[in-house]
């Protein structure tokens, strides 16, 4: 039986071959990144102060999550007054699990952040915390619609009476957004009822579909670099037209010319991220990738002496409040080579680049 995750199901809502990424062999691995950890850290403590094991957010700090990531004061001060909000409301519970089968072929199973009711009981709260950087819109949100599938159906396994409107909302204390960092879609059960039965057409069609349909969804998708569809989507845009013509588009023309061209480039940039990572695990695995290598990225030249020597042999005050950096000291006059010998630039990571035959050769050494 295919499971299916909220989390995902802006990808299988519209590709159903996405979910095959799970079990193919030739998905990329489902590696969880410093941002993703980050946020199960942050739910973490959430879940942990709403639930009743410690008093504050505060009283988790210096603690450190199973994947590594320790608790500092940044994420006590961004998730607490999360934790606030959700404990002011009804019956307030973190991490609420729910699950529908559909047919004999896909199940729908996740864990929401958080619900909550109002005083009266007539509004459920379901709340995502998103603890990235990246804007997340709580409209037509297919992982909150997800949530509220899973919410109903339970309330009525339960033979609780629904509530007359749902709350869905996403808290993202990091991300700047014009509507702040909580950010709601107030909707009745009955509204939901058509993206309802368009989840339960999708969850059904990714059992027995084999066809993908790229899009701005294929982002992060573990096949996309072996995705035959995105792939000749994209090489569809290097199809190039010679012609005299001059055209003198609308200004409405503009506006829809502007939203294909987004379309477009989020394909472009779901499928270049795609490839990229596919090559960084080939290098990582030794494998060979003509004209491409992982090379030492470099930061910001820094002195390799005390101040007061960088000083006395450039003939230059380097202290500007705090030591000006090597780039500073050659705009001020100092000798380019001089300072060339006296700093360095440290290694700060690997990133993808061109290479030609000779760097290919050095990385073989």
């Amino acid at each position: 039986m295919m499971l299916l995750r909220p989390s995902a199901s802006h990808r299988w809502s519209k590709c159903a071959m996405s979910e095959r990424a799970e079990t193919t062999g030739g998905a990329l691995p489902d590696l969880e990144g410093d941002a993703a950890r980050e946020g199960t850290c942050a739910a973490w403590v959430a879940e942990v102060v709403i639930n009743g094991d410690a008093g504050t957010a505060e009283d988790m700090l210096g603690k450190v999550h199973e994947n590594g990531v320790e608790i500092g004061e940044d994420m006590v001060r961004f998730v607490q007054p999360y934790i606030d909000m959700v404990m002011s409301r009804n019956q307030p519970e973190a991490e609420v699990y729910g699950e529908v089968v559909f047919g004999e072929h896909a199940k729908l199973a996740g864990t929401s952040d958080a619900h909550g009711w109002s005083e009266d009981n007539r509004v459920l709260f379901i709340d995502d915390l998103k603890y990235g950087y990246e804007v997340v819109e709580p409209f037509e949100n297919t992982q909150l619609i997800c949530y509220a599938f899973l919410a109903l159906a339970k309330l009525r396994t339960e033979g609780v009476v629904g509530p007359e409107l749902i709350q869905l909302s996403i808290y993202q204390p990091r991300a700047q957004h014009r509507d702040g960092i909580y950010r709601k879609w107030v909707v009745s059960p009955a509204e939901l009822n058509g993206y309802f039965h368009s989840l339960v057409h999708a969850a059904e069609a990714v059992a027995v579909t084999d066809t993908a349909a790229p899009g701005p969804h294929c982002k992060h998708c573990r096949l996309a670099a072996k995705c035959e569809a995105l792939t000749h989507s994209v090489y569809a845009i290097d199809d190039t037209v010679q012609s005299r013509a001059i055209l003198d588009p609308s200004g409405q023309q503009l506006s829809d010319e502007l939203i294909m061209l987004e379309r477009l480039e989020a394909l472009m940039k779901a499928r270049k991220a795609a490839v990229e990572t596919e090559i960084e695990i080939r290098l990582g695995q030794q494998k060979f990738v003509p004209g491409w290598g992982m090379l030492d990225k470099k930061g910001k030249a820094a002195w390799k002496h005390a101040p007061e020597i960088i000083g006395g042999m450039c003939g230059i005050d380097p202290w500007d409040k705090k030591p000006i950096t090597p780039a500073e000291a050659r705009r001020r006059g100092a000798p380019p080579k001089l300072v060339e010998s006296l700093s360095y630039s440290p290694t700060i990571g690997k990133t993808l680049q061109r290479v030609d035959d000779r760097q290919i050769a050095k990385l073989f050494k």
